[in-house]
């Protein structure tokens, strides 16, 4: 999905090694409300782009295969709440709930 005229930021693992995430066809609607997410290369690509406001860089943690944190600008942390599972649900400031595919997370 590529949405125009935004710029972009990658999230880089530490020890540079990438998460590739899948974004579900039913979020669409609501990743492009939010604002967050303007950029995303598909399943094997390695890659994920989010949208920063103020072309703040949002950092990306994974620290092994289960846990996952993602820092958003104004220092909010967004993190799994199901270690071990596919599913990584993460908290976006606005009180939204996102849900993610991460097959290839390890």
């Amino acid at each position: 999905m590529v949405f125009p005229g935004s710029r972009y930021c990658t999230f880089i693992v530490p020890g540079s090694r990438y998460c590739t995430f899948i974004v579900r066809a039913a979020d669409t609607a609501l990743l492009l409300s939010g604002q967050q997410i303007l950029h995303f290369h598909g399943p094997g690509q390695q890659s994920l782009h989010f949208y920063c406001p103020g072309q703040q860089i949002l950092h990306y943690y994974c620290p092994g295969s289960r846990y996952c944190t993602i820092i958003v600008p104004g220092s909010r942390y967004c993190t799994s709440t199901v270690p071990g599972s596919r599913y990584r649900t993460f908290i976006i400031p606005g009180g939204r709930y996102w849900t993610f595919i991460a097959p290839d997370s390890r």
